[in-house]
């Protein structure tokens, strides 16, 4: 797996863990604004792809297409109020053949 590929993985699994830890972290999230320091780790992670080779066009449409799956991914997740509560804290990883396709996906 390329260094790139591995950060937006390890970064997309790490917010959506973040999110899972709370109740509705998912639709919390999505009616938040942004914060100067929210602003500032976009910039590092614009920084980090553009030197990986990504022109910046592309690189942020790679973290907001993320960002938006990943917000996604958990409000779905969530949404399953019929399970346990210690199924729905889990934060199990998404189903592989398909995060792997995405990832690809957007890669190219």
């Amino acid at each position: 797996m390329t260094v790139w590929r591995s950060y937006l993985t390890n970064h997309s699994l790490s917010f959506r863990r973040a999110m899972l830890t709370y109740r509705d972290g998912a639709r919390i999230h999505a009616g938040s604004r942004a914060e100067a320091s929210d602003v500032d780790v976009a910039e590092r992670q614009l920084e980090f792809l553009i030197a990986q080779g990504f022109d910046g066009r592309k690189a942020l449409k790679i973290l907001v297409t993320l960002a938006l799956f990943t917000v996604g991914f958990v409000l779905e997740e969530q949404a399953e109020a019929d399970h346990p509560p210690e199924l729905s804290r889990e934060a199990t990883p998404p189903p592989p053949l398909l995060y792997a396709a995405f990832l690809d996906g957007v890669g190219r």
